[in-house]
């Protein structure tokens, strides 16, 4: 018992995986995310029914959970947030928990409202610069949607400049830093409900951890196992 408990600490999914025939053992001690969301994938709920298995069939061990967050989640919450932003704008906003949509940057008065956010976070002559800019990059004019046309619907046929200033504002929206955070706690709370509920493990077996700094890689939650201690 001594020496599996070992191998357990050491290597802890490794191990698992020998004693169980869980699938990747590699690959169990972390859970994957969509950027920007906390929704556990169907694969990654796969994984999840193999670690609830396997500590169902070894009850010394307990898991503790550490949401996480990287550089492609700050990326999807900059999207989201210009998709809202856009969305108010044209009097779209969603219902609350679910999500505006792609902007439609060849939409008339999607055009309209992209410019005027534009201009309401930054000035005139900083969009009189973008357009310059594009330009010169371009080597062509920049054909920008006439804001009486627009009310019409006769949109710009240069939808790729509006695709450009689009990408412009997401690169710098704000995005909190308590966002991010939240963003990872929720992971590990989903992937906890999911052990705790759907497959039954004791709420005394598992823990939540404080979220870990900003990944390199792929977004994701690490899965921790412990010796349970007793009371």
């Amino acid at each position: 018992i001594v020496n599996v408990v070992t191998r357990i600490v050491t290597a802890p999914f490794r191990a698992l995986g020998a004693l169980f025939g869980a699938g990747n053992a590699d690959n169990l001690d972390s859970i994957a995310f969509d950027p920007g969301r906390a929704t556990l994938l169907p694969p990654e709920q796969e994984k999840l029914k193999q670690v609830a298995a396997a500590l169902g069939k070894r009850p010394q061990l307990r898991l503790a959970v550490q949401g996480g967050h990287a550089a492609k989640d700050r990326q999807a919450l900059q999207q989201r947030s210009l998709e809202l932003a856009v969305a108010d704008k044209l009097g779209r906003k969603p219902p609350a928990g679910q999500a505006p949509g792609p902007v439609n940057t060849g939409d008339a008065r999607t055009q309209r409202a992209l410019e005027q956010i534009f201009l309401e976070r930054n000035s005139e002559s900083a969009l009189s610069a973008f357009v310059a800019e594009t330009e010169k990059s371009r080597g062509k004019p920049v054909d920008r949607v006439n804001p009486v046309l627009a009310l019409v619907g006769r949109a710009s046929a240069d939808a790729a400049f509006y695709a450009a200033l689009l990408k412009r504002m997401e690169q710098s929206a704000p995005v909190a830093v308590e966002a991010l955070k939240q963003l990872a706690d929720a992971r590990a709370k989903s992937i906890l409900e999911d052990l705790a509920g759907r497959h039954a493990v004791p709420a005394a077996r598992l823990e939540l951890r404080p979220a870990s700094a900003e990944q390199a890689d792929a977004p994701q939650a690490k899965l921790i196992l412990d010796i349970a201690r007793g009371g």
